[in-house]
């Protein structure tokens, strides 16, 4: 059986993070989304939201699209990487109220795809600020960083869920938000690049500790601000430690 050859999507927002907009033709369309060539909307992933925004058409009309997602794509196994999708499309959801708009485009139109800049913002302290928390709790405990069941990254703070005998005490709470705040009051550089193997899958580092992710990151710790770490029960043998980031400085030189 021949092999059925997919159009993947352009991930834009790999080349620079930093930018708000971009131009890109649409390949396909669903009952509730578009799928375009390239795209400066990130998809849901590594726990981090979708994008959202609108996409924009030669005669300023315009469809919102409220969630980004990865569809098709093939598994890629590598030693020091876990396991991803590349060649993926991206499609942009559109919410109900304008899915009726989606007869009157085709396939080939040509578009400017816009995320909302300030949503992406928020959504790129909290994945950097959870990462700061990953590290900390990686310091004192890490046995249970072997044991994450959960992640969630959102505008107003994120989350990692453990599966864990030994339930996280409030002496651990304060050697986390210690250690987190003292990174990003250092204002660390922060490096992202793709792995030698494949450059759909990339590392995130920071004062020489490297964690795979191929989320938004800030370019250094300092824009994090003042870091608030809090422990939930959230069930049998389940614990969740969450942060938030009041003092976070919201302005990122975006384009």
């Amino acid at each position: 059986m021949q092999k059925i050859s997919i159009q993947s999507t352009e991930k834009i927002y790999y080349q620079n993070m930093l930018l708000s907009s971009c131009s890109a033709k649409i390949i396909d369309i669903g009952e509730s989304f578009i799928v375009t060539d390239r795209t400066i909307a990130f998809p849901e992933g590594g726990g981090q939201e979708g994008d959202r925004g609108e996409i924009i058409f030669n005669d300023n009309s315009k469809i919102a699209f409220i969630d980004t997602k990865k569809r098709y794509g093939t598994p890629v196994y590598l030693d020091d990487f876990p396991t991803i999708n590349i060649d993926t499309q991206i499609c942009h959801f559109v919410p109900p109220e304008d899915q009726s708009k989606l007869s009157a485009i085709s396939i080939g139109d040509s578009v400017t795809i816009k995320i909302n800049i300030n949503r992406r913002e928020k959504l790129t302290i909290s994945h950097t600020a959870s990462h700061l928390l990953y590290l900390g709790v990686a310091q004192f405990r890490p046995d249970a960083v072997e044991n994450i069941i959960g992640c969630h990254i959102k505008e107003e703070g994120a989350r990692f869920d453990f599966s864990i005998t030994e339930k996280f005490d409030q002496d651990l709470i304060q050697k986390v938000t210690l250690f987190a705040n003292e990174m990003a009051k250092d204002n660390l550089p922060i490096k992202l690049y793709p792995h030698e193997k494949n450059p759909d899958a990339w590392f995130w580092e920071c004062d020489n500790k490297k964690i795979p992710c191929g989320g938004t990151h800030l370019q250094a710790t300092g824009g994090i601000g003042n870091i608030i770490v809090k422990r939930k029960n959230i069930g049998k043998g389940k614990d969740r430690i969450m942060c938030t980031f009041p003092d976070a400085s919201m302005n990122l030189g975006v384009m």
